[in-house]
């Protein structure tokens, strides 16, 4: 479809849908907005005070969660959403701050089911041996002795102290150095 400029040019309408200018494509954005505004606003307490976020934004996050009637909560998200779209430079760092939280999040997790992983393997006792090699290379601080003791006592005596006591070291061992999956060094020596 074709309309005219006010300088009397005729413009062509399907360049607007193409480039995402055309009413839908600012419906969804707007949608997409106010999706951020209500992950903001169901984020635990501890999470919302490290977000860097400004005075007008902080008061109305906090109002939003505060906020009990389901009517009311989304009216407010959808005012904070107005706010997100005018102040867009703070959006955008918003979003950048939560991505890289979920990040790091992530990584955590991860290396905490490796560690999780690590010590099933010690607990099991057909692959008991090859995982004391494996944490022998990839935490060279641990205390290998005090582990193979621990692992020990867990298969005869089934002990969930035991089980617990090497989580524990495991986890000291891996905050002195980083623990990594065997499948990324295998990468490496490629």
């Amino acid at each position: 479809m074709r309309r005219r400029k006010s300088d009397g040019a005729v413009e062509d309408e399907t360049n607007d849908f193409t480039q995402g200018r055309g009413r839908s494509a600012k419906k969804r954005a707007a949608h997409a907005v106010e999706e951020f505004a209500a992950q903001l606003v169901g984020l635990r307490e501890s999470e919302v005070t490290r977000l860097p976020l400004s005075d007008d934004l902080r008061r109305e996050v906090d109002l939003a969660r505060r906020t009990i009637g389901n009517s009311s909560r989304k009216r407010q998200i959808k005012y904070l959403a107005g706010l997100l779209r005018r102040y867009d430079e703070e959006r955008v760092a918003l979003e950048t701050f939560i991505a890289g939280q979920h990040a790091s999040q992530k990584g955590e997790r991860e290396a905490f089911h490796r560690l999780e992983q690590l010590r099933d393997q010690l607990c099991a006792a057909e692959t008991f041996e090859s995982a004391l090699v494996e944490l022998e290379r990839e935490l060279p601080d641990l205390d290998l002795k005090k582990v193979s003791e621990l692992a020990k006592t867990f298969h005869k005596l089934d002990d969930r102290k035991a089980f617990r006591e090497i989580f524990q070291l495991l986890r000291k061992a891996s905050e002195a150095g980083v623990v990594e999956d065997p499948e990324d060094d295998e990468d490496d020596d490629a």
